[in-house]
């Protein structure tokens, strides 16, 4: 991550307009885990943004096309078993790929077409990539470093240095880590509340928009003194 930081940082100070798309570039049918760790690491170190203006492409496709590596992707996930690979197209909901073929200027000259094609359409629908979301990422994880040397407990340290180092290498959700950091930050056991907003009852808070059907997370803190419905556990009082 130093080296990927210390790269793209020197990019950033090279650019002059906006980056329209990412690519994830991997070889067709061998996605295994380290690809699935590279994918990941993807997510959580370019930030929010990343998915959105992310495209995934394939390597020595042969004569494939996008429409024949689809039309084989759906027959595999469609398996008991699906491979890893599948994962991935259900994070970029379809559409957002690339085969590169054989090598002769023919097939080159209409894969970079579709790349070029393909990355103007995930700019004109999401806009061009913030580069500067990398950097905020990496803001945030030295900040969370720093939260785990902070603590007094020398085997919470242990724990979470090693998750926080695989959640570097893409191996760990950084969410997991963020969990347990604000577990050992804390006194006791933490646990997670459910509130049903259905009844419109909860009073700081008012409604955005037409409908009630979207769940809405809220920082535990802001949820003090309230209780879910059918419960008698209140947010304040869990520990």
């Amino acid at each position: 991550p130093e080296e990927l930081e210390a790269a793209l940082t020197h990019f950033v100070d090279l650019l002059e307009s906006k980056v329209a798309a990412l690519a994830y570039v991997v070889p067709y049918g061998r996605f295994g885990e380290s690809h699935l760790r590279g994918w990941r690491l993807l997510q959580s170190s370019f930030g929010a943004t990343a998915l959105q203006n992310t495209l995934l492409i394939f390597t020595a496709c042969g004569d494939r096309t996008e429409a024949d590596i689809e039309t084989e992707a759906s027959a595999l996930c469609a398996r008991e078993t699906p491979p890893i690979l599948c994962g991935v197209l259900s994070d970029l909901g379809g559409g957002r790929i690339v085969a590169f073929g054989h090598l002769e200027e023919t097939r080159r000259a209409r894969d970079r077409q579709q790349l070029l094609h393909l990355a103007a359409e995930l700019e004109r629908n999401h806009g061009p990539y913030d580069h500067h979301d990398f950097i905020r990422s990496r803001t945030r994880r030295r900040l969370l470093a720093q939260r785990i040397a902070a603590l007094p407990s020398g085997q919470d340290r242990s724990v979470l240095e090693l998750m926080l180092v695989q959640v570097e290498a893409g191996a760990q959700p950084e969410e997991e880590l963020l969990r347990r950091l604000e577990q050992a930050e804390g006194i006791g056991d933490t646990g997670l509340v459910m509130v049903d907003f259905e009844d419109r009852t909860l009073g700081p808070f008012q409604q955005v928009g037409n409908g009630w059907n979207r769940p809405i997370p809220m920082p535990y803190l802001q949820m003090q003194g309230y209780t879910s419905p059918g419960s008698d556990l209140q947010a304040g009082g869990v520990n």
